[in-house]
């Protein structure tokens, strides 16, 4: 799994899509032409400027590790599946910066109608595909009483921290069609949405330690600096 970056330059807006046209009478296709048309991306060569989207890891600070993994233990736990788990990969070394964790609802219908995040200072990162945690009706519940959650990997071991939890309705036929274009739930990563929870949760993560899959390749990973 990957998740795309600015690729080294920044990208700005010319005009903003007015959102009344999500409300027109234009076809569903016509509608999407119509709000991509209306965004004019410019970019510049800005990659070592304060407009760039700088790569920041997710990691727990050493010296905050044993006090957050007793925190940890208190905390409401949720068994990821291991796609989720590659996500945390990803997010954990920064290659899904500015993203700080699996997606609130902001950030994951941006990416999904427009490809692309917009930061507060107003630049635009491109993000093609969503990454988000689904839940269930259970873990909502549990969620909801605190606003933060621990994360088990596949294997059992707490992995993370997630704070300034943010639970929204789960469109799975619409995250299939924005993603893939098709609904097919015979589709591999398709029937994986289908299959998960009701709801998605985002927020902040805090990843314990880098993560490892023992395949005997660990020597040739590339990890943030």
């Amino acid at each position: 799994s990957a998740a795309a970056g600015s690729a080294g330059v920044s990208l700005r807006p010319a005009t903003c899509a007015k959102s009344s046209l999500f409300g027109s009478s234009l076809g569903h296709r016509q509608g999407i032409r119509a709000v991509r048309s209306s965004v004019r991306m410019t970019a510049t060569a800005e990659s070592t400027t304060s407009k760039s989207t700088s790569v920041k890891d997710l990691f727990i600070p050493e010296d905050q590790v044993a006090s957050k993994r007793e925190e940890a233990e208190s905390l409401y736990k949720i068994h990821i599946t291991e796609v989720d788990y590659q996500w945390v990969h990803v997010l954990s070394e920064g290659w899904a910066s500015p993203v700080k964790g699996f997606m609130r609802e902001d950030e994951y219908v941006q990416v999904l109608h427009f490809n692309s995040i917009r930061q507060e200072d107003g630049t635009v990162t491109n993000m093609s595909v969503p990454i988000v945690l689904a839940i269930n009706d259970d873990d909502k519940a549990e969620i909801e009483k605190t606003g933060k959650v621990a994360l088990r990997s596949p294997s059992g071991e707490v992995i993370a921290i997630m704070r300034n939890c943010e639970i929204f309705w789960h469109n799975k036929e619409e995250r299939a069609a924005r993603s893939f274009g098709v609904t097919d739930g015979r589709h591999p990563y398709i029937d994986e949405i289908y299959s998960g929870g009701d709801w998605l949760v985002g927020g902040d993560l805090e990843v314990f330690d880098r993560i490892c899959y023992e395949d005997g390749l660990g020597d040739f990973s590339v990890s943030s600096p």
